[in-house]
């Protein structure tokens, strides 16, 4: 497969750890120690312990990488700088095994659209985009 051009992200503080984690080629959501609650991306709080009068402590953790195609849809625009030479390109919902609902937007290049279907199982990768700079993507699992 060929490189294809990345848009760069722009990590601010509450992104810096999940950016940090993809360049040694790990995948951390952040998460409640108190209630056990995933959220991505991440919050100033939260949700479920504000919600109970509890006090909340978010943290990154390291998750499997391992989930199943929610949905996805294909770009056939460029509205995003970066990607002008690559459309169209598929954006699938990837609904992670760690908790129902925790869905991650990524982008899966060299996968066939007709092989892109609601439930396949698919596992995170990671591409080194440049500027120091990993970005994780997603393949159909291969186990």
């Amino acid at each position: 497969m060929q490189d294809l051009p990345r848009a760069l992200p722009n990590p601010d503080p509450s992104t810096e750890p999940f950016w940090e984690a993809a360049r040694q080629g790990k995948l951390v959501i952040q998460r409640c120690r108190t209630c056990g609650t995933y959220y991505h991306p991440p919050l100033p709080e939260c949700l479920r312990c504000r919600d109970a009068g509890a006090q909340s402590d978010l943290a990154f953790e390291q998750v499997s990488g391992y989930g199943s195609i929610y949905s996805y849809v294909h770009i056939h625009t460029t509205r995003v700088k970066g990607f002008e030479k690559v459309t169209p390109y598929p954006v699938v919902f990837v609904e992670l095994d760690e908790q129902p609902g925790l869905i991650l937007s990524v982008n899966m290049p060299g996968v066939k659209r007709q092989d892109l279907r609601m439930g396949a199982r698919v596992e995170a990768v990671f591409i080194d985009i440049g500027q120091g700079f990993m970005l994780p993507e997603f393949r159909l699992a291969t186990s």
